[in-house]
């Protein structure tokens, strides 16, 4: 089956890794042709850096969302759509269905749709947007929406903020799998280590505030606090504003595709004891499925999407978290890391089912399924 990817960010040049990159590599392990549909790198970083910008001074709308860039983001999947003649569609975002699309099945798969950023909070950018704005938004995703002929979403909490106006029997929730590849996913599990004396946690983060970086360090002193020895591994361009960097070990963004970065990424993810996520807000959080698929046990906050496959297939913990966390918060969030430090065998086997779920490969064979496309499979 010939499938058009349409995507607003674009694909990584392995093919393997970030969402897009991984929706790829799982449908050709399907035996799918794919074509990707994308705009050019130069201007999707050009125009991240104005949106960056833009959330930072809280200046005028949202720029990726005015009816010149939506059309400009549509044009390839139009263009492509001809050329290719595909047997379906698959859009990471709602952002590339501005223009009329060739009468085949549309599936849209984004990790949330502008009612639910909005209606969980903590973007900067959409909760400083005016009433006015809002509601033009949430027409303007409405009817991005009805392009689709099935909508995927990768949480229940996101599916039910859509109930109101996407019929049923065209919504799914669809959770996301790893974006890491899946020979580095084997090679962490190859390597993973008994526990050592000292505690080794993990945070991945490339914004530190909205991914609740604070917290992870104030955590990481009490844990100290009460006698244990904790090492900490910080994944990300994420760093603290102040000078306290809670003594941790900040290895920056690590590439798969780059041989050195791989290892360093492996060794951070084999030996880590339990990974930390207190984001204040977080459409889904892709390190959890790669947490389930390694086997490391989670403590995630309840603003993180894919929590509640924390909750329910119970390979960790969830707990609330703020940006000026209170001393009772930090020590639950203590308290959580220390029952899974101490006992994570129960945890680690709750990893496999999760795995089984937190994939890619079947999401999207049941997406398709729902588009009417599955005898092609």
């Amino acid at each position: 089956m010939k499938v058009l990817l349409a995507t607003e960010t674009g694909v990584a040049p392995s093919a393997q890794s970030g969402r897009p990159g991984a929706i790829r590599v799982a449908l050709e392990a399907l035996g799918h042709k794919v074509v990707v549909a994308t705009r050019e790198e130069s201007r999707i970083t050009a125009f991240s850096n104005r949106v960056e910008a833009w959330a930072v001074t809280g200046a005028g709308g949202l720029p990726q969302r005015s009816r010149r860039h939506v059309n400009r983001l549509s044009r390839p999947l139009g263009d492509a759509a001809r050329e290719v003649q595909p047997d379906v569609i698959v859009a990471t975002s709602t952002l590339v269905l501005g223009a009329p699309v060739p009468d085949v099945p549309v599936i849209v798969w984004p990790d949330a749709t502008f009612h639910s950023a909005v209606a969980f909070g903590g973007y900067r950018r959409f909760d400083r947007l005016s009433p006015r704005r809002r509601t033009a938004y949430e027409a303007q995703e409405s009817a991005l929406l009805r392009r689709a002929r099935v909508v995927g979403l990768p949480t229940d909490a996101a599916v039910s903020v859509v109930r109101s106006f996407v019929p049923e029997t065209r919504l799914m929730v669809a959770p996301f799998g790893p974006n890491l590849p899946a020979a580095v996913i084997d090679e962490v599990r190859a390597a993973r280590r008994q526990r050592q004396r000292a505690m080794r946690l993990l945070f991945v983060a490339a914004e530190w505030e909205r991914k609740g970086g604070d917290l992870v360090l104030a955590v990481v002193a009490e844990l100290r606090r009460r006698g244990h020895t904790v090492d900490l591994t910080v994944i990300g361009r994420g760093r603290p504003a102040s000078d306290d960097d809670g003594g941790a070990e900040y290895v920056g963004h690590l590439s798969a595709s780059d041989p050195t970065q791989r290892v360093a990424l492996i060794r951070a993810w084999s030996s880590a004891d339990v990974l930390l996520v207190p984001s204040l807000a977080d459409n889904f959080g892709a390190v959890v499925a790669e947490a389930a698929a390694v086997g490391v046990p989670v403590v995630a906050s309840t603003q993180t999407g894919a929590s509640e496959y924390v909750a329910q297939y119970g390979f960790g913990r969830v707990r609330r978290a703020e940006a000026a966390p209170t001393a009772q918060m930090v020590a639950e969030w203590a308290d959580d890391v220390e029952v899974l430090v101490t006992s994570p065998e129960t945890y680690v086997a709750a990893c496999a089912p999760a795995a089984e779920v937190l994939n890619y490969a079947s999401s999207i064979t049941r997406l398709l399924a729902a588009a009417g496309v599955h005898g092609a499979l």
